[in-house]
């Protein structure tokens, strides 16, 4: 039996190139023959070891299980009906294609594709692994009736321990300013914008001496990063720091400089910096949705959230528990306290246990496909 993992052709982001090869890593240890394939690998894929399905798959059966990693805003260009073996779709999420209008027509239209084949394959998935309890919801409104497990991506957090850049700390550190810090990619599900809002409000009636890194790739769509300047231009904002694409090293330097992560996106997708934010003791202040509530557990601090009617306050009121928890030590100690439980919900040990758990469960309930008289594989 072999089992095989495969992701559609895309940008793939650095806590899936991780999952990627912590679940190889699994599956080597559990004696199972496995690879990561591609159905049109970039050459950055291919030099990471991922292979192209038509010139490397081995004939399957029913008995072998492709593990499909259904990402965000990309589908696969193979129809999966034509592998007459077990299917497992892990799923990452799916991006509104609203969330692009105004920014990006091709990422537009590459998440409505998204979408409709995440309807189209319904009935050829076996089983279903989501990263969050809304992805599981999710799932269930598109009339999935199959299993659906849940599973957090699973990391090692082995780029947690390098040392920081020294060039980060020694230009911010020292000067007793108060450090928010947002670390995903500048994209327009994240909502940046809501968390410039909540750092402007903080900075005018709480405390002027502040600063906000916004860490991370500002390059996928640029209208939306340029609206986002406009707005700090606007708002007359000049401790908005844009840094780009970092290097993890340098990631871990903002961490260390933070007093406080915010966090706006939606529900769309798991965010990997929130498990970054409690293993290195920052609070973390959020949006109350679901997936918030999954990473950062029902104890943690929310503000409402805009997008359910909260009202046009939202903003300000989360600028006010910011300083809640900035101001009160007691309250940040107990914080970060919550957060370190929480996040030993993720590490790599607990999450390899339940992926083994959910890949057993798989194998036992989910029988071996029959192979359709006259069908050649390549």
């Amino acid at each position: 039996m072999k089992i095989l993992q495969i992701v559609p052709s895309m940008h793939l982001t650095y806590s899936i190139w991780e999952e990627l090869e912590s679940i190889a890593k699994i599956l080597r240890d559990m004696g199972v023959q496995t690879g990561v394939y591609c159905d049109q690998p970039t050459r950055y894929m291919t030099e990471r070891g991922i292979l192209p399905i038509a010139q490397n798959f081995s004939k399957l059966n029913g008995e072998d299980v492709l593990i499909y990693h259904k990402c965000i805003n990309a589908a696969l260009q193979l129809n999966l009906s034509e592998f007459p073996c077990r299917k497992l779709m892990r799923f990452h999420g799916c991006i509104p294609p609203i969330d692009f209008h105004k920014y990006h027509t091709k990422l537009e239209f590459d998440a409505k594709d998204c979408q409709e084949e995440l309807c189209e394959i319904a009935l050829e998935i076996d089983y279903c692994v989501g990263t969050t309890s809304f992805h599981k919801s999710m799932l269930q409104v598109l009339k999935y009736e199959v299993p659906i497990a849940i599973c957090p991506p699973i990391t090692t957090f082995q780029s947690f321990l390098k040392t920081p850049d020294s060039q980060i700390l020694e230009q911010y550190e020292g000067n007793n300013c108060v450090n928010f810090l947002y670390a995903e990619p500048l994209m327009p599900q994240h909502h940046v914008e809501d968390v410039i809002q909540i750092f402007y409000y903080y900075q005018k009636y709480c405390n002027a001496h502040s600063r906000l890194f916004l860490v991370g790739d500002d390059t996928e769509v640029k209208y939306y990063t340029h609206q986002l300047k406009r707005y700090v231009e606007a708002l007359e904002l000049d401790q908005v720091i844009f840094t780009g694409r970092v290097t993890v090293t340098q990631q871990l330097s903002y961490f260390r400089l933070a007093n406080l992560y915010v966090d706006a996106s939606g529900n769309t997708e798991f965010c990997p910096s929130l498990i970054e934010a409690m293993y290195f003791g920052v609070p973390v202040l959020a949006n109350d949705n679901l997936n918030h509530r999954f990473i950062l557990g029902e104890d943690a601090y929310f503000y409402n959230n805009p997008y359910d009617h909260a009202g046009p306050y939202a903003e300000l009121e989360a600028a006010l528990l910011a300083n809640h928890i900035l101001t009160d030590l007691n309250l940040r100690r107990e914080i970060i306290a919550e957060q370190r439980r929480q996040q030993q919900k993720f590490s790599y040990n607990t999450l390899k246990q339940q992926l083994q758990s959910i890949l057993q469960d798989f194998l036992e309930t989910v029988s071996p496909r029959q192979r359709p008289k006259g069908k050649i594989m390549y």
